[in-house]
């Protein structure tokens, strides 16, 4: 009787330790941390989203703190910085592209799979990505044309005429080629080879047969040389973004670029010259959209292998995945939930967007490559140096059919 007195008392002192020790940490002690990098910094509109779920989930787990390893900048030092503390198991949890931009460190994170064993609401309400076994999807972006009313009717305008357009140099023209000619190529691509024929690409080497290699080869070499025919010299060209961008400089008509500029175009409304979006129709007349989920959460196996922080971590991808989180990044910073819902709460410039997406959509090329492919391909992070800018920058006299067979060849080259 006084042995099993011992262990109860001993139970009771544990059970009290543990509690004490639960409400130390809750009165400000030392707390566990959880550390997470994203792509939410320097600014980033889906950070309003990111800081109040952070909020949300400290207080559901008093004795866990979020340590945010976002990056201060949104330049390729901390694409780098991320890759490395990715590799070194310093972080956590991660937000970043899904799909093969992640592919290289896979090996450093968790299975969805996995995940689920232990939490199954984790990624159960979304189609996970097919190239991607690690990524919990949250959301997507869509690339569309924003225009002045004033510029005519660009909704109903074929592609090619509104090029014409603005190689003229007539009313319909555009500044937007600093930065950024990555997402004129995925619609003169899309354009070209027809909206079917570009979403089939898979990001093999054996994808490009002698027939489909010509196929893509042309559509290509029409693109970049069309892009050279009104984007010659223009990439030290002064920008804005989104609805910055029209109010920048006079004659700013058209504007190409992703749904995350969407919400800045508000500023730059009105009433006499109404800002507008919309999607292009390929060359078989069907109308598409560049876009899709393209970004998710990551945990790293430093993470899943600590058990104080296990759990926790998957509680935090759960709450920062579920439908109503990404509601609410989409309301902040516009884009595609990967649950494929309507977004609510969206600003006027987002609602533009949303309305404006093809039923068709087709991921761009470069978000179905890692990320040497697409540097091959596009050039580097800022996508204003590189053998692609460089052709567009030297015009039509320099973006010949030669040169961008090379570039198409050094491109395949790095498939796998």
């Amino acid at each position: 009787m006084k042995k099993f007195k011992k262990l109860m008392i001993a139970g009771l002192a544990t059970v009290m330790a543990v509690g004490v020790m639960s409400s130390f940490a809750a009165c400000g002690g030392k707390k566990t941390e959880l550390v997470v990098s994203t792509m939410f910094g320097a600014g980033d509109d889906h950070g309003m989203a990111y800081d109040k779920l952070n909020k949300q989930f400290e207080e559901e787990h008093e004795d866990f703190k979020i340590t945010d390893a976002s990056g201060v900048t949104s330049d390729a030092s901390w694409i780098s910085n991320f890759q490395r503390d990715i590799e070194s198991g310093k972080i956590d949890i991660a937000f970043y592209f899904s799909g093969p931009q992640m592919q290289e460190h896979w090996d450093k994170l968790v299975k969805v799979s996995d995940m689920q064993k232990e939490n199954p609401k984790i990624g159960a309400n979304v189609k996970l990505h097919d190239q991607d076994d690690y990524s919990v999807e949250l959301k997507g972006t869509t690339q569309e044309v924003f225009y002045r009313e004033s510029a005519g009717n660009v909704a109903d305008m074929d592609f090619m005429d509104l090029v014409a357009a603005m190689k003229a140099g007539t009313t319909v023209k555009s500044a937007d080629t600093a930065k950024v000619p990555h997402y004129w190529f995925n619609h003169f691509m899309g354009y070209y080879l027809g909206a079917d024929e570009y979403a089939t690409f898979n990001n093999t080497k054996a994808f490009f047969t002698t027939e489909k290699k010509a196929k893509w080869l042309d559509a290509m070499q029409k693109s970049i040389k069309d892009m050279a025919g009104f984007m010659k010299g223009s990439f030290d060209g002064e920008l804005g973004d989104g609805g910055n961008f029209f109010g920048a400089k006079e004659g700013r008509n058209i504007y190409v670029d992703g749904s995350w500029s969407s919400g800045k175009i508000a500023s730059a409304l009105n009433p006499a010259d109404a800002i507008k979006v919309t999607s292009i129709k390929d060359n078989t007349g069907k109308e598409f959209t560049i876009g899709g989920v393209t970004s998710g959460w990551f945990m790293t196996k430093a993470c899943w292998d600590n058990e104080a922080k296990r759990k926790a971590a998957l509680d935090y991808i759960e709450l920062h995945s579920s439908d109503a989180a990404m509601n609410l990044y989409c309301s902040v910073a516009g884009g595609v939930m990967a649950n494929a819902g309507t977004p609510t709460g969206l600003t006027y410039g987002m609602k533009l967007f949303s309305d404006a997406q093809a039923e068709t959509v087709v991921m761009a090329i470069d978000d179905r490559v890692s990320p040497n492919s697409k540097t091959t391909l596009l050039g580097n992070f800022d996508l204003t140096e590189g053998t692609m800018p460089a052709l567009i920058n030297g015009g039509t006299e320099t973006a010949t059919d030669a040169a961008i067979a090379t570039l198409f060849d050094a491109f395949i080259a790095t498939l796998s």
